[in-house]
């Protein structure tokens, strides 16, 4: 297991930990917030990478992939934000039995999820705008990067057309026949 494994692994360690921590209905609004965030920086990322280059002269794949991330973390946790009010309410109904355990659990189930499609969408975008021939190597040689990859294919169809067509650098070997 490379080390890339493991940090990917820790990172949805810590997803489930936080939904569980969290409970179902914040976990939801994280959910809801990764759509939004998706679709929110799919289609500004571009021009603000653009812009930040230009004017700072810095790489704009780097860039893209950080603007795509911030601005998908701001959209996502502000929409959680929101969930966690509705979560308050919900705290009012913890007398009925067993409702805080199944809260938990399905939080954690749903950190899972947030994991998977949050790591994918960040390593997807590093297989189409790629910052270094050494961490391309490293996905490429990852067990656990291309299934993530994988599910983030949900989320594609939220991202501008530019990124659903460019062609991954990721080797044909690390990825089904079918996968586009």
């Amino acid at each position: 297991m490379s080390l890339l494994d493991i940090a990917l692994l820790t990172i949805l360690g810590g997803f489930v930990l936080y939904g569980f921590l969290l409970g179902f209905i914040h976990a939801l609004g994280v959910v809801v917030g990764i759509v939004i965030g998706a679709y929110v920086a799919g289609h500004l990322f571009n021009p603000i990478a653009l812009y930040i280059a230009t004017s700072l002269g810095w790489s704009l794949n780097v860039l893209r992939v950080i603007v795509f991330l911030l601005l998908f973390g701001i959209v996502n946790r502000l929409v959680g934000f929101g969930f966690s009010l509705v979560h308050k309410l919900f705290q009012m109904l913890r007398f009925i039995p067993f409702l805080s355990s199944v809260n938990r659990l399905a939080g954690a189930l749903l950190g899972l999820i947030e994991g998977i499609i949050v790591l994918g969408a960040g390593l997807y975008l590093t297989t189409k705008y790629p910052i270094s021939p050494e961490f391309t190597a490293a996905i490429a040689q990852s067990r656990i990067a291309p299934p993530l990859i994988f599910a983030a294919y949900l989320i594609v169809p939220l991202l501008p057309a530019l990124v659903r067509e460019l062609r991954s650098v990721l080797p044909n070997g690390i990825r089904p026949q079918w996968w586009p």
